[in-house]
């Protein structure tokens, strides 16, 4: 069995979404947060994606983050697709909360 989600993820500031680099500084906070949740049964990927268009972005990018968990039954891939997200969060919360362009 297994359970999955994804989000797509931008800037709320559309000039900073032109610059992959700051997508890959980003994912470079996060991989720590999952790293060996295969341990749990649960997996976490990042795709660096091109937006189509991105009001006042002149090449925007977005992340795609996706997680699965896995299980025996329905309640278990619900708790390592949980335990993914719970780390994921975590990671989040201690990214600065005023990103600078890169240049």
């Amino acid at each position: 069995m297994k359970l999955g989600s994804y989000v797509e993820l931008i800037f709320s500031d559309p000039v900073i979404n032109d610059e992959p680099e700051n997508w890959l500084f980003v994912v470079s906070r996060l991989l720590p947060a999952i790293e060996d949740c295969e341990s749990w049964w649960s997996q976490a990927e990042f795709l660096l994606e091109p937006l189509r268009f991105l009001e006042s972005a002149t090449a925007p990018w977005g992340t795609l983050v996706r997680v699965t968990g896995h299980g025996r039954n329905p309640e278990e891939a619900r708790k390592t697709w949980g335990m993914t997200m719970g780390r994921l969060t975590q990671a989040v919360m201690t990214l600065p909360q005023k990103f600078e362009v890169a240049r």
